[in-house]
């Protein structure tokens, strides 16, 4: 049987429920059968549910479950070779009850929300559909972040969203994602569902446009070019529920990182398994004695966001680190958030004593 791993989900092999595989697992919104030897650990797979709870919320349908998600190289290539994509990460096919996610780990949040639109048989412009994928593929603890100056854009939104799936390009994601999170932070989350949502949606798209936005496709884009930010965020890497306090001068975090616990996400494509990210930030700029118990992995440390001015600091106060287990360390560090990630190899489970210091 393959490894997948998550404690709460049913094991439909086991109870001989129809034709169902063996190796698959169904819970409220979906149902994943992996391919190859994959593992999903048990943070991940309630993360992709909570996905699914948050695109359907967010995008007002209906939970039409179980969803069918093959994951895995080979699943991805089983359905996603008719693209003539190379490498591609993903892909949704099909509509309603015949909807299958073929996907891995870099692609999961962006492929979920095609899963859910599919599957509520709704699919129109691929301009826009790539574009609400993109924004709201931005979950924990991994945010969907564009940039780009609109006024710059060669293709624009009027010319994409004519353009069939096969006719966009690299690049073009990133034009939606911008422009779709214009139209999010100007017209807001109702609007937005609405308009996607709309029956004539996938056969009138510059009409549907008109109606639910009060402006033509060509006006918006004039407006989106001379308005927009040149940068867009959606979700957080912090979660101030998991915030790492400080005890007097120092901060001591234990854990562990195991697949079968609910703190752990991955396998990442490197094979390699890390508990939820946990933030902090340093009472002030200077060094941080570091020191990482652990019979292998690495905590590695990633500034996320700086308030208040930053101060003559040397470029090594802001860049990314790393400490090997076992190793002990003094870190120069801004006064900025900072992301703390444990991680270690699949088949190398930890348990962690991670104390930050004054040295």
């Amino acid at each position: 049987m393959i490894d997948v791993r998550l404690t709460g989900l049913l094991l439909v092999g086991l109870l001989g429920c129809g034709d169902t595989p063996d190796d698959a697992f169904v819970s409220e919104y979906f149902e994943i059968e992996p391919s190859d030897s994959e593992v999903l650990c048990r943070g991940l797979l309630e993360d992709m549910e909570a996905q699914f709870a948050r695109v359907t919320d967010v995008l007002d349908l209906p939970t039409m479950s179980p969803f069918q998600i093959e994951y895995g190289p080979s699943a991805v290539e089983k359905h996603c070779s008719i693209f003539g994509v190379p490498d591609i990460p993903g892909c949704t096919v099909g509509l309603l009850d015949r909807t299958i996610i073929a996907t891995g780990y870099s692609a999961l949040y962006h492929e979920i929300v095609h899963g859910v639109r599919r599957g509520n048989g709704k699919h129109g412009s691929n301009f826009f559909e790539e574009g609400i994928a993109e924004v709201l593929s931005g979950f924990r603890p991994f945010p969907y972040i564009v940039e780009m100056r609109a006024a710059d854009i060669e293709r624009g939104p009027k010319f994409l969203a004519m353009l069939s799936g096969a006719e966009i390009k690299g690049y073009d994601y990133a034009i939606a994602g911008h422009f779709m999170s214009w139209l999010f932070a100007e017209f807001g989350d109702t609007t937005v569902a609405e308009f996607l949502n709309d029956d004539n949606f996938g056969t009138d798209v510059e009409a549907v446009f008109a109606g639910h936005f009060g402006m033509s496709l060509e006006a918006a884009e004039t407006l989106w070019r001379t308005s927009s930010e040149v940068s867009y965020t959606w979700g957080n890497v912090c979660d101030p529920a998991r915030d790492l306090a400080w005890d007097g001068s120092a901060i001591e975090f234990t854990g562990r990182v195991d697949c079968d616990a609910a703190n752990t996400i991955g396998p990442s494509i490197l094979g390699t398994i890390r508990a939820r990210s946990h933030c902090f930030t340093p009472e002030q700029a200077g060094s941080l004695r570091v020191e990482f118990m652990a019979t292998s992995g690495a905590a590695e440390f990633r500034q996320q966001y700086c308030t208040g001015p930053g101060g003559p600091l040397s470029p090594e106060h802001y860049q990314d680190k790393k400490v090997l287990a076992g190793e002990t360390i003094n870190l120069p560090f801004s006064h900025c958030t900072w992301e703390a990630v444990i991680a270690t190899e699949l088949d190398a489970p930890i348990d962690f004593v991670l104390r930050l210091s004054q040295p």
